[in-house]
């Protein structure tokens, strides 16, 4: 069995982007709010909201570990090892994603990540039909049942609708280091990655897929 664990971190649209689809935000909020400056404030809130949606937003990089017949491997895929940087290549960070899957076999293989099903697998997909990406492998995205993807707060919810809880919390359950710090969590990625903070967003990247890899083996009573 493959098991492949994975966590993404996004960006808001980008300039150009947002630009585009500015001006009908900007009547919308106007209308709602008399203030110049609360309507400069909830534009600036639209604009930080559009990474968390696949529709304007972007893949910063996603995280990954592999586990296959044994062997191990670990990557941030967008990350520029030589520059200690990111790319900002997101079609090139989506085609290396679905090569990656290639060899993926949805009867027996696993993805497992936190949310994965409402955010990060549902990001890709909707950022690779919009960079034209075609995935190399048909996942399904269907509800109650643990395979191929393996969603570490649903299983962890047992699927109640109206129940969530987040990596930080369920890490606490366990008794298990967070990876969120009091310098970063994922509110916080734009503000480091407008200050150039790229490494410390890579460590907190692979250190959420990490701590997600923990809590799986604690769901599923693995040694």
């Amino acid at each position: 069995m493959k098991r492949v664990f994975v966590d993404i971190e996004t960006l808001p649209a980008a300039e150009q982007r947002w630009s585009e689809i500015e001006s009908g935000i900007q009547e919308d909020i106007a209308s709602r709010y008399k203030k110049s400056d609360t309507v400069r404030e909830k534009q600036e809130e639209a604009f930080r909201k559009t990474s968390l949606s696949g529709e304007f937003g972007r893949v910063l990089c996603i995280g990954v570990i592999v586990e296959d017949d044994g062997k191990e491997m670990r990557a941030v895929l967008g990350w520029d090892d030589n520059a200690k940087k990111f790319t900002g290549d997101e079609p090139g960070i989506l085609t290396a994603w679905w090569d990656l899957l290639r060899s993926f076999d949805p009867a027996s293989d696993l993805i497992i990540g936190h949310n994965i099903l409402n955010f990060d697998l549902k990001f890709i997909y909707q950022r690779s039909v919009v960079d034209g990406i075609k995935p190399s492998v048909n996942l399904s995205f269907r509800r109650y049942s643990s395979q191929p993807i393996f969603d570490t707060m649903h299983e962890w919810t047992k699927w109640n609708t109206q129940e969530g809880i987040s990596l930080d919390r369920l890490a606490l359950v366990f008794g298990l280091r967070s990876s969120k710090t009091d310098e970063i969590s994922g509110d916080k990625v734009y503000d480091h990655f407008l200050k150039g903070n790229h490494q410390q967003i890579f460590g907190y990247c692979l250190a959420d897929v990490v701590l997600t890899r923990e809590i799986f083996r604690r769901l599923t009573f693995a040694k």
